[in-house]
């Protein structure tokens, strides 16, 4: 029997965007947020976060913000309903990502490690169809795209990873 589900990757500029984001950010955010919840009530797509976008989302709330202003604010219990909105699996790497994240920075050396970790979960899970980031650098490298039609990553994927801004 074929796995039928898709897998949407969601990086953490739209996470951000969606809590605290400026006003064009936050309207991106808040529209791609909106047609993955509509598109996850199909069964067989689901949404998965890459545990180090959590990290991230966090350690910078903690810099942008005072402890004081977070613990008095909604921000946190935002991101969790946003989570629980979205059922979004939160996803440690394997160690095959950690391998794939050392061949994409090999690849790119403009590609910072916590981008290269959060696509090489993308791209090392078989079922994912998207990844949404605002990252240049993983939408625009001509290098990263090589790597990603090679036969190596092609073989163990059911359909190309598509790397885009909107959903």
């Amino acid at each position: 029997m074929i796995d039928s589900d898709q897998y949407i990757y969601i990086d953490t500029f739209f996470i951000q965007a969606f809590l605290w984001g400026k006003n064009d950010e936050k309207q991106l955010a808040n529209e791609t947020i909106r047609k993955i919840k509509n598109t996850v009530v199909n069964p067989n797509i689901h949404v998965k976060i890459p545990m180090i976008v959590i990290g991230e989302v966090i350690n910078n709330l903690m810099r942008r913000f005072e402890i004081k202003e977070i613990l008095n604010g909604n921000t946190l219990c935002e991101l969790c309903k946003l989570l629980n909105d979205l059922g979004a699996d939160l996803v440690p790497p394997c160690k095959r990502s950690i391998e794939t994240a050392r061949v994409l920075l090999d690849k790119d050396n403009q590609l910072k490690p916590v981008d290269a970790v959060i696509l090489s979960q993308a791209v090392c899970d078989p079922n994912s169809t998207y990844l949404i980031t605002s990252d240049k650098i993983l939408l625009e490298s001509n290098r990263i795209k090589e790597y990603l039609e090679s036969d190596e990553i092609k073989e163990n994927r059911r359909q190309k990873l598509k790397i885009a801004e909107k959903f």
